[in-house]
């Protein structure tokens, strides 16, 4: 379940090399992930043993090893596995070639959504928001041909609209749009259920088991492939069931908008899963406590929100405003002592400073900046902070943490309140923040 980021630092050519005289190893569900113009083909593993990609993981680049390469079932590598041995592929794994080696032209897909292009949400019977406040980033809400939109949630834009001609002319256009997707062509055949770990590149996927999984803490990737044209179409004869704390990745272009489920019954979000696309739903969708759906939910019978989801049906964020004023100078500020330990911590930009206090001791060495002891420059900082602290910590509240723990969570910009008091993180886990593309954005917890 883990993943390993190449950023590029958006430098068109950037290049990694890997080398290693023993063995590569990749762990199941783990996943290398591109970033800011990475690609696949300017990656390189030079092994000098064998090679074990595991159990539905993902890997990228070239692979190049002086002993044998074995894939897992449901492997896949968007790049090339070159063995002066043996290679050895089990069952459903896949290989793509990287785009800018081997370009592949996918069939052209088209879903309109009509009238349900202003909605966030709609139900055919009934929308209930339970418990915590769901905030509703962007979009409307309706329902149609019933009436009732009940509980706790929030709408920042968009209105909420309860058996009106729009809310109606959705419902009609949502039959539309689910027929047209549900009756495309497969390009590719899902042979198992679970999609945990896997990466899918533009086109219109079927599955055998006529249901969609993943597991809890998993990760699903759309890779587009460089075009914001790219099309995705998941097709079930019956559901979608996403794991707890499971996510869904958007990369090389892949747009929200342009992934759509046409889900045959119903479709159930994890609690505090990361979820992406339009779920056009034959009955009903669940949305998890402290899940966050960046698409649309539409749903023929009943939709019901838990605890402090979030839906946002284009990238968006809050906006918030936060500065820390003078403190910008600083690393690291301290009102009594700052105490190094005997090995040496290195700051490689900003001064550290106290301030009434003047201790600051131990092992360290400063890149850049000072160490500044009550100076004005110190003091200015503790003044700054003071404000900034009763700014966040006064800030209100959108997004709700009932248990504390962020591990495994992708969360959006916005203020984050924890109702136990404590926020965790567990052990070998990670938390993402996602700035949904937008430059700016804030996260306060």
């Amino acid at each position: 379940l883990s993943y390993v980021t190449l950023d590029a630092l958006n430098v068109t050519g950037a290049v990694w090399i890997f080398q290693m005289s023993g063995t590569l190893t990749t762990g199941s569900d783990s996943s290398v992930i591109l970033a800011n113009r990475a690609v696949a083909a300017n990656v390189y593993w030079a092994v000098g043993s064998s090679v074990s990609i595991g159990y539905s993981s993902f890997i990228v680049g070239n692979i190049l090893a002086y002993s044998s390469i074995t894939f897992a079932s449901y492997a896949s590598i968007y790049g090339r596995g070159l063995s002066l041995s043996d290679v050895t592929i089990a069952s459903y794994s896949a290989a793509v070639l990287p785009i800018n080696v081997a370009p592949v032209v996918y069939p052209s897909i088209h879903v309109h959504l009509g009238g349900c292009g202003a909605f966030a949400a709609l139900a055919g019977t009934t929308m209930a928001f339970n418990l915590a406040l769901t905030v509703i980033k962007s979009g409307s809400i309706g329902t149609s041909p019933g009436t009732s939109i009940s509980g706790n949630y929030l709408l920042d834009a968009g209105t909420a609209q309860s058996a009106t001609a729009a809310a109606s002319q959705c419902k009609a256009d949502l039959a539309t749009a689910y027929n047209a997707a549900a009756g495309l062509v497969c390009t590719s055949t899902l042979a198992a259920a679970d999609i945990s770990g896997m990466t899918f590149t533009p086109g219109v996927y079927c599955t055998t088991p006529g249901t969609i999984t993943t597991t809890s803490f998993s990760t699903v990737t759309f890779d587009g492939r460089n075009a914001s044209s790219s099309v995705w179409v998941l097709q079930t004869a019956t559901t979608v069931i996403t794991g707890a704390r499971s996510r869904i990745v958007l990369s090389n272009g892949a747009l929200e908008s342009n992934v759509f489920w046409a889900v045959g019954t119903a479709a159930t979000l994890g609690p505090s899963s990361f979820f992406v696309g339009q779920i056009m739903a034959l009955t009903a969708i669940n949305i998890g406590a402290q899940a966050v759906l960046k698409g649309r939910s539409l749903a023929t019978t009943a939709l019901g929100f838990n605890s402090g989801a979030y839906v946002s049906e284009t990238a968006s964020y809050d906006r918030v405003n936060m500065t820390i004023g003078s403190c910008k100078q600083f690393a690291m500020l301290a009102s009594s002592t700052i105490s190094f330990g005997t090995g040496r911590t290195v700051i490689s930009s900003g001064s550290i400073g106290t301030y009434p206090g003047t201790s600051i001791t131990g092992n360290y060495s400063l890149s850049a900046g000072t160490a500044q002891s009550a100076t004005a420059a110190s003091q200015s900082c503790y003044n700054d902070l003071s404000i900034a602290y009763n700014t966040a910590s006064t800030a209100s509240c959108k997004h709700y943490l009932t248990s504390g723990d962020l591990s495994g969570l992708v969360l959006v910009s916005g203020v984050y309140c924890s109702s136990t008091g404590m926020l965790s993180i567990d052990a070998l886990s990670y938390v993402t923040l996602d700035a949904l593309n937008v430059t700016g954005a804030v996260w306060i917890f």
